[in-house]
């Protein structure tokens, strides 16, 4: 019996330390200290962003909360990503263990959500990110880095292994789904301005260095896509430069757009001899198009 009852004395000083913690979590709360760390933290590694946090808040019992996350373009200053309600849960088993507390987290952003856990790993952080209904076009800086209109709406996960010292990606893991979407050209390609799609599907997987898309697929009303091929980040994201191969197989659709009976006669003989292959090489902003011996047929379509 006398162990009975120590035991529950023992569980009564543990809540009593818990809720001790949490009353001084609430009302001595360093809100200004919280809000700037990261601030600091971020900016002092990527140099090409600025990191700026609104109001961070410390809601009962084990909740942080934040008004707004805005991420600029340091140099031009103007919005990259902009996360609106960002809302964080501590762990209440990780107090206990200074420096490694995890956390899950969500916000809003381009019209859809993302939420996920940071979880520290030893010298890194491992962050896990679900995505839905992120609406493409409301990304303005997009548009504005890769000098074309871009729309659609994209869903996915992603796993990011991200160093604490050096705030270098380490690796990075996933999968995105996107519907509905549009890929404006600037210089048409076969009589077609803009590429619209169903679906576009990509795996990714690499670290801050290299990114590797495979298997991606694209469907659209005309013809559907297969491609794999490879990213090389840059700091500023139209700077990247990408090599990525594919095979176009187009549909009955698609001839219905082609104008010139000659050319369209003559695609249609070539690709009983041979598959439409793509190389697309260079930067985001200017890609470079290649289609082997298929270019002489786009530009006898393409020319006035």
């Amino acid at each position: 019996m006398k162990l009975v009852f120590r035991g529950v004395k023992l569980a009564g000083y543990m809540a009593y330390g818990l809720l001790v913690c949490v009353f001084f979590l609430w009302f001595l709360f360093p809100s200004t200290y919280v809000q700037e760390w990261p601030e600091r933290y971020i900016n002092a590694r990527f140099p090409n962003i600025r990191l700026i946090l609104g109001e961070v808040r410390y809601r009962f019992p084990f909740r942080l909360s934040c008004t707004r996350a805005l991420i600029l373009n340091r140099s031009a200053q103007t919005p990259i990503v902009e996360l609106q309600e960002v809302k964080g849960i501590l762990h209440v088993q990780d107090i206990f263990h200074p420096g490694n507390i995890s956390m899950d987290y969500s916000a809003e952003l381009y019209g859809g959500t993302v939420q996920g856990q940071v979880v520290p790993v030893g010298d890194a952080l491992h962050v896990t990110a679900l995505i839905e209904r992120i609406e493409v076009e409301r990304m303005n800086w997009l548009s504005k880095e890769v000098q074309r209109k871009v729309s659609g709406r994209v869903q996915g996960n992603m796993e990011i292994h991200l160093g604490l010292q050096t705030g270098r990606v380490r690796s990075l893991t996933g999968k995105l789904h996107a519907v509905d979407g549009s890929i404006e050209l600037k210089t048409p390609v076969f009589g077609l301005t803009t590429i619209t799609y169903d679906t576009l599907d990509c795996s990714v997987q690499g670290d801050g260095e290299r990114l590797a898309v495979y298997p991606c697929r694209l469907n659209s009303e005309l013809f559907d896509v297969e491609f794999k091929g490879e990213v090389l980040p840059a700091g500023f994201f139209s700077r990247s430069s990408m090599d990525v191969k594919g095979t176009v197989t187009p549909k009955e659709q698609f001839f219905s757009t082609l104008e010139r009976p000659l050319a369209k006669q003559l695609l249609r003989r070539k690709l009983q001899q041979k598959p439409l292959q793509i190389h697309v090489s260079g930067s985001l902003s200017e890609p470079h198009l290649s289609m082997g011996e298929y270019s002489l047929l786009n530009d006898a379509l393409t020319s006035n």
